[in-house]
């Protein structure tokens, strides 16, 4: 274990210095350090008060490499910030000039006295859950139970907070709606109100993997034996079932507790308590980048930790696991030196040539390249032709894997599923509905309308806000002009059709990214798996570096970068996760490797490229495909979270998640507009619990031991 451990503390340099890189490239790409001075100090700020503001926070030397005469190479802001930071030297705030390490200490405290509790209250319950629906496993209550924590799943977690603060805080005034005070304990309750939150969250998802990993652990021989026993189901699941199920519990949850440190950006912004959430969220709209670079480095670092935690506890929970092998001792000889030290040899003439295309693509003809890429998405006919490839290669995918009699199995169960079926219904008609707003009809005026715009010309708009079904303005008694079934938003529009139109915005959002990171991940995962060594540690390195950056600060970056649009978002949603799918194909690969039918094929001489596509490919395709349908869910609930962050699609384009963040201000009005929120949070929870149902669906019918 120790020249395990050895080795993988000498990784996590490596990988903590690639994410920084990628955190500085993103961060001055998105503001340079004269802009950035210009929006802290004035607009209207002298060049010489620009210029000092450089100096005092070292922002006036170059990113990377420093080729001024007569100065050292690395004397520059990102070798300078990184040593710092090797020292534990955190610096000071850009906008206030507070020292960081008081910040961050201060700040880590409101956080773990959220987290924590948090974190217990949710472990405590998820596991009694997932004990009890295995108690009553293929019961209907245990299906209830299930589809109850896929429907907890599939709400957006704003609308907890909204609903919480709402109901518990505003209506019945039994917790405070925000603040901080723990300096007596009548504070504590500032703090029941945002644990109970953060705990709902998160209880769906864990519950559902907990149970998985109970059931795979009743169904072995063990537990059959104690059952011919005599034991009782009960004593069966604690004494046995639960202890031995530990230990993938234990992996679970030791690489989430580091993390909590960082605290909650979501809940801890609406409920103004001032931990490491907020003041990340806070940064990230006030543009201070130091306390970005703080944060990305403690996130990284902490990461890497639960990751060495998690195999440490893994090891001693499991006396058969030895980390580093059986033969420690040769382990140890045999850690890649050359390799390290090839890297850091090419590691300066090749981040030359990342910065030189980096430089290129945003500086050809004055950014011209992404423009255009961003013109192409935002064209309604471009998209429209992605669409419409998007359903040829489903068809085509369709058709290559009918003949397979895995598929014919599968295919066979899930017709037998009525909950799967009424999903894939749900999701037909939503599919309907974008198609509608995605083809293009004559106006008759030489111009084009989609056709649900046609066919909803004839419902009126009003002057402001209506309520469902209401016979008169809210405002004042106004006639309406006609019937709104959800009401009308501030301008007067149709709530309805607001919530119809945004399913193409939806279904495209998730529909392009999964176009783009799915073969990649998959391309990848199959490489690592089937290949390993060398090509195995590169892509490794390559997903350790992206899964190391908080993912709404990697997000937030990009998106910044490239600007708001459809290919902004599709590309950064597309670039945090292909990790995913990349880990999941590369085990399951590694799993197959060692089948006997790939090891007749390399014996009858088959090349690589025909074992990976005629033979390990088809038996992954299965878990690309719910892959695929569980992802596709998580990219449209980040939009609506990418939308209150002010990062979201641009002004004017019909989606649930810029209609969901302008509710925030109409849930404070007296009379309280609720439609608004209630129609597009009820639009998003239909598609994101039929995508999870289907989901589900199609993994008990690919294995029916998950059932």
């Amino acid at each position: 274990m120790l020249s395990y451990l050895v080795r993988r503390l000498l990784y996590v340099p490596l990988i903590v210095l690639g994410v920084m890189l990628l955190t500085f490239v993103l961060s001055f790409v998105v503001q340079t350090p004269e802009e950035r001075a210009r929006g802290i100090l004035d607009k209207k700020a002298t060049p010489e008060a620009i210029r000092n503001y450089l100096h005092e926070r070292g922002y006036d030397k170059p990113l990377l490499v420093n080729h001024a005469p007569g100065t050292k190479w690395h004397d520059s802001i990102f070798f300078n910030e990184m040593t710092n930071l090797a020292r534990l030297r955190l610096g000071k705030s850009d906008i206030t000039g507070e020292p960081l390490a008081d910040k961050f200490l201060k700040g880590a405290v409101p956080s773990l006295a959220i987290t924590l509790p948090a974190a217990a209250l949710g472990l405590f319950l998820a596991v009694s859950l997932s004990l009890y629906l295995v108690l009553v496993r293929y019961s209907a209550l245990d299906r209830v139970g299930t589809i109850g924590c896929v429907m907890l799943m599939s709400i957006v977690p704003m609308l907890y907070i909204f609903a919480g603060q709402s109901l518990l805080g505003s209506g019945l005034k039994w917790f405070p709606v925000s603040g901080f005070d723990l300096s007596q304990w009548a504070g504590v309750r500032f703090l029941i109100l945002p644990v109970v939150i953060f705990c709902v969250i998160n209880l769906g998802e864990e519950t559902r993997i907990y149970r998985a990993v109970f059931l795979e652990e009743i169904a072995r021989d063990y537990v059959r034996t104690a059952r011919a026993k005599g034991v009782d189901n009960s004593l069966l699941l604690f004494t046995h079932v639960l202890k031995n199920g530990l230990i993938s519990l234990i992996t679970l949850v030791v690489a989430h507790l580091p993390l909590l440190v960082l605290g909650s950006l979501l809940t801890e912004n609406f409920f103004g308590i001032p931990g490491l959430g907020n003041l990340l969220a806070s940064a990230l709209q006030s543009g201070d980048f130091a306390v970005v670079r703080v944060s990305v480095f403690l996130g990284a670092l902490l990461y890497q930790s639960g990751l060495i935690a998690t195999d440490i506890c893994y090891a001693l929970a499991d006396p058969r696991i030895r980390l580093g092998g059986n033969r420690e001792v040769e382990v140890a000889a045999r850690f890649p030196w050359r390799k390290v030290l090839l890297v850091g040899a090419c590691a300066y003439p090749l981040w030359l040539a990342v910065t030189a295309l980096w430089r290129a693509f945003f500086a050809f003809h004055g950014g011209s390249i992404p423009a255009f890429f961003g013109k192409l998405f935002a064209d309604v006919r471009f998209q429209n032709s992605l669409v419409i490839a998007g359903f040829a290669a489903a068809g085509l995918f369709l058709y290559l894997n009918a003949r397979n009699e895995v598929w014919h199995r599968a295919l066979a169960r899930l017709r037998r599923d009525r909950i799967g079926l009424l999903a894939g219904v749900v999701i037909s008609l939503y599919l309907f509905i974008g198609a509608l707003e995605t083809i293009q009809v004559s106006d008759g005026h030489g111009g084009w309308e989609s056709k649900l715009h046609q066919l909803t010309a004839g419902i009126p708009d009003e002057e402001t806000f209506s309520a469902p079904f209401a016979k008169v303005l809210l405002t004042k008694p106004t006639p309406l002009k006609g019937t709104h079934i959800f009401g009308t938003d501030a301008l007067g529009k149709d709530v309805f059709v607001q919530c119809l139109r945004a399913c193409r915005t939806a279904l495209l959002i998730g529909g392009l990214t999964s176009a783009l990171y799915i073969p990649v991940g998959a391309i990848l995962g199959l490489a690592a798996g089937y290949f390993r060594r060398r090509t195995d540690e590169v892509i490794t390195y390559f997903y350790s570096v992206v899964a190391s950056i908080p993912t709404i600060l990697l997000l937030v970056a990009i998106i910044g970068a490239l600007g708001k649009s459809f290919f902004s978002m599709t590309g950064a949603l597309a670039f945090t996760s292909w990790v995913g799918i990349c880990r999941l194909v590369r085990g399951e690969t590694m799993r197959q490797s060692g089948s006997q039918y790939v090891d007749a094929a390399r014996a009858l001489g088959q090349s690589h490229w025909r074992i990976l596509t005629r033979h390990l490919l088809p038996n992954v395709m299965h878990l690309i495909l719910i892959t695929f349908i569980l992802g596709f869910s998580n990219l449209v609930l980040f939009e609506v979270i990418l939308s209150y962050l002010g990062v979201g699609l641009p002004v004017g384009t019909a989606s649930w998640g810029a209609m969901i963040d302008g509710a925030r201000g109409e849930l404070t009005r007296e009379p309280l507009i609720w439609w608004n929120l209630a129609a597009a949070s009820g639009a998003l929870f239909g598609l994101v619990l039929s995508l999870n149902l289907l989901g589900d669906a199609l993994r008990r019918a690919f294995d029916p031991k998950q059932g």
